[in-house]
């Protein structure tokens, strides 16, 4: 339930903020005007303006403006129009670059072909080289074997002898001894090729290896230049969601506090209230106790002037030794003791015609003087006595006044 308590005025200094508190004062000014101007309606339009700011501060300013009066409001922020934030964002980001090569197929074949290329070996059989040689060679060895066994056997006449035969296959053994001198010449041939191959495998490698690397590092800098922009990206997302956090924080601080100030506030109210009732209280039991004071100091003093006048009545009727001893008193003062009262002087005193009993009370409360003038007994009233003195019923009754 909502507790209202008023405060004094100032909470607009001490709760709002300057832009908040300029606005208040232009209102407070524009009510001035419209209440100068007689305009109940701007009035009473300025004032629900004013009230309307202080409503989000939670308290109202009362009819014036110039009251704390606390709304009771819960989650109320006296930092007014500030935003609370529940973040639950989380930090997204472009995936980062992939690397495909484009010459790891052709690397790894001809890397294949390089670790599983067999060892040299040379076969002349399946050398073509070789067998282009080994036809030219052939036949030449034919022709030179032919021309060897014509000529022998021309010189016997025509008719082949063995010594045209034995030319002729001499003839031809040459070629095919040359022929067989040249196989080392064409494995060596053979060889440089095959080391030549061998040599091209590897430059080709290291051409492929060299552009695979170059890839490669265009990719190691894509990525750390992405990385350093992510890195980047998510400081300042953390920058920002801390900021907002702490805003968050600020503003839950500033309901807390509020809050706490409002219950202090409801508090010092209620203690000023509390003590307000036991200082009236207090005052109240004072004043009791004063007016009880004077009762009784009233009542005794009634008391004693009515024994006072008792004992003087008594004394003057009996001549006792108290009456005797106060005109002893007089007579040595100079004043005379037995002379007649002047009613006239009684009657203007104010009372009515009284008896002399009533008289030495009136006396006896200073309310009035006696002294001796032209032979007689005169009564005035007092200066600085009580004005009027009071009736004691039953007084003659008392004395035995009849």
């Amino acid at each position: 339930m909502a507790i209202n308590r008023k405060y004094s005025s100032g909470a607009d200094g001490v709760l709002l903020n300057d832009r908040d508190l300029d606005e208040i004062r232009k209102y407070g000014q524009a009510w001035n005007e419209a209440s100068q101007r007689g305009d109940k309606a701007g009035m009473q339009a300025a004032h629900d303006a004013a009230e309307a700011i202080r409503g989000k501060y939670n308290y109202s300013g009362g009819a014036a403006g110039n009251e704390y009066i606390g709304l009771g409001k819960k989650n109320q922020s006296n930092i007014a129009g500030r935003p609370t934030k529940v973040d639950t964002e989380k930090f997204t980001y472009e995936s980062a670059p992939s690397y495909t090569s484009k010459y790891q197929g052709e690397i790894d074949e001809l890397l294949g072909s390089i670790l599983n290329r067999e060892d040299f070996s040379y076969d002349p059989d399946t050398d073509p080289l070789y067998a282009s040689y080994q036809k030219q060679y052939t036949r030449e060895g034919q022709r030179a074997n032919a021309d060897a066994m014509g000529q022998a056997a021309a010189m016997t006449g025509g008719m082949p002898s063995t010594a045209a035969v034995a030319a002729g296959q001499q003839a031809g053994n040459y070629y095919a001894a040359k022929m067989a001198d040249k196989i080392p010449e064409l494995q060596q041939l053979a060889y440089s090729m095959y080391r030549d191959e061998g040599d091209n495998m590897r430059l080709n490698m290291e051409m492929l290896t060299a552009l695979e690397q170059g890839d490669y590092n265009k990719y190691l800098n894509a990525l750390n230049q992405y990385n350093t922009d992510r890195n980047f990206a998510y400081g300042t997302f953390q920058d920002q969601r801390n900021y907002e956090y702490q805003l968050d924080r600020d503003y839950a601080n500033d309901l807390r506090y509020d809050q706490e100030w409002n219950y202090g506030v409801g508090r010092d109210q209620v203690n000023d209230s509390r003590y307000d009732r036991e200082w009236q209280h207090q005052l109240d039991r004072e004043a009791i106790e004063d007016q009880r004071y004077q009762q009784e100091w009233d009542y005794q003093v009634q008391q004693d002037a009515l024994a006072r006048a008792a004992r003087e009545v008594r004394s003057r009727r009996s001549g006792g030794e108290d009456y005797e001893e106060e005109d002893r008193d007089k007579e040595a003062s100079g004043e005379e003791t037995d002379v007649p009262v002047d009613r006239n002087s009684v009657i203007q005193l104010g009372y009515g015609p009284v008896s002399d009993e009533y008289l030495l009370q009136l006396e006896a409360e200073g309310a009035i003087e006696s002294y001796v003038e032209d032979g007689k007994r005169k009564f005035r009233k007092k200066e600085g006595g009580r004005s009027g003195g009071f009736v004691i019923p039953g007084l003659d009754s008392m004395l035995g006044v009849r």
